[in-house]
């Protein structure tokens, strides 16, 4: 979407209405410092409502600047006397704006994506207002688009259902485009865009919690991107090789492997017969500092038991982890590689493990095999207590 980002009115447009949907009163306050600032920039021309809600002719190129000015009055919907009505115009001038852009029979390409993204924008956004006929209208828009010559908008289109399911859809509709994208990518050569629907839409199935599904698409997807010439796809295969290889764990035993903070290397054997956290965190990440408090107390209730945590810092400043973890006395060992090129979300083993967030943890037992991929909060206490039994009571120099 690289093309949005150079037109800041359209860019504001893509978070804009999706904002929108969840209300009038705070969608100003969802957008970055800098789409704020470039809001105000585009509201700086004045120009009377009346004129402003009119749809000019125009080339594809002046329309697409009619719908920049028009999304930058979009902050206006606050201070007007019926905010839901102002919100309507501004929708309806956009969306009239677009279809005149696709009625034009000698549209170039890069237009006419532009405009089926702008009006599906505008239909989606009526769609997770509830708007009536909001569903019925997005479908017969697909079904449209899908009767365009243009054979780039068959990518689009899929992002553009995946973005839509993101937000609320039927587990018929995910399969759907599943099973639509198996195809496309065993007919043609993968391109950028089809490669990020196929890992949406695994992350998607991953969402709904069926964890083995959504293993086996991410493996399969990456299957079927390779191999790629093109960097962006291969890191894309990487990437979803080993998310599907992390949510294959459940019941196998889990490979580990580095260099320590304090120096060596880690001996992953070492730890059999432990019930052993992985916790992939970085000083910078405010859920993982959150949750330190809660491996920390578990971990004295435990340790005696056979609890162990091997800590894998994405950080990139050595210093930093160093100081961090002295100055909170963590008392479990912390890989971090001290070579820029597999730094931080580079670490092999976040590579290894297709590691996106963190906190990202994984709870190994004494045969070694993952028995948890979520053991935060109360479940890590859970869990701890149904492999290892319960925690000793604390005694009074523990308390002190």
């Amino acid at each position: 979407m690289s093309w949005l980002r150079n037109r800041p009115g359209l860019w504001m447009l893509w978070g804009m209405l999706g904002a929108m949907a969840c209300g009038v009163g705070d969608s100003t306050n969802r957008l970055s410092a800098q789409d704020q600032a470039a809001l105000a920039e585009a509201t700086t021309e004045e120009a009377s409502q009346e004129d402003l809600f009119q749809v000019p002719d125009g080339t594809p190129e002046e329309l697409l600047e009619y719908i920049q000015k028009v999304a930058g009055q979009m902050q206006q919907a606050r201070q007007a006397d019926d905010p839901l009505a102002f919100q309507q115009k501004v929708f309806g001038s956009i969306l009239g704006a677009a279809e005149k852009i696709l009625a034009n029979p000698k549209l170039e390409p890069q237009f006419e994506q532009q405009a089926v993204i702008v009006k599906w924008q505008v239909l989606n956004a009526h769609r997770q207002l509830g708007t009536d006929g909001a569903e019925e209208e997005l479908a017969k828009y697909y079904e449209e688009l899908s009767q365009r010559k243009n054979p780039e908008l068959v990518p689009l289109v899929l992002m553009l259902r995946t973005q839509g399911l993101q937000r609320g859809g039927t587990p018929a509709e995910l399969q759907d485009l599943i099973a639509q994208t198996k195809s496309l990518l065993k007919e043609e050569s993968a391109s950028p865009s089809l490669a990020q629907v196929a890992y949406m839409l695994a992350q998607l199935v991953e969402s709904t919690g069926e964890t083995e599904k959504a293993a086996q698409l991410y493996q399969e997807f990456a299957e079927l991107l390779s191999p790629t010439d093109d960097p962006d796809v291969a890191q894309l295969v990487d990437r979803m090789a080993g998310t599907g290889r992390r949510l294959g764990l459940m019941g196998n035993e889990m490979e580990l492997e580095g260099k320590l903070l304090s120096g060596g290397k880690l001996d992953w054997k070492s730890y059999r017969g432990k019930v052993v956290l992985v916790d992939f965190w970085a000083t910078w990440c405010g859920p993982c500092i959150h949750e330190l408090p809660n491996v920390v107390s578990n971990y004295k209730k435990y340790h005696d038991l056979g609890f162990e945590v091997v800590g894998i810092s994405l950080d990139e400043d050595r210093q930093q982890v160093e100081e961090f973890v002295a100055d909170r006395e963590i008392p479990w060992v912390t890989l971090f590689s001290d070579d820029p090129q597999t730094q931080g979300w580079q670490h092999p083993m976040a590579t290894h493990y297709g590691v996106s967030g963190i906190p990202t943890v994984i709870l190994v037992d004494q045969k070694g095999k993952v028995v948890s991929l979520n053991a935060r909060g109360p479940m890590l206490g859970q869990k701890l207590e149904e492999l290892l039994g319960p925690a000793p009571e604390p005694t009074e120099s523990d308390e002190s």
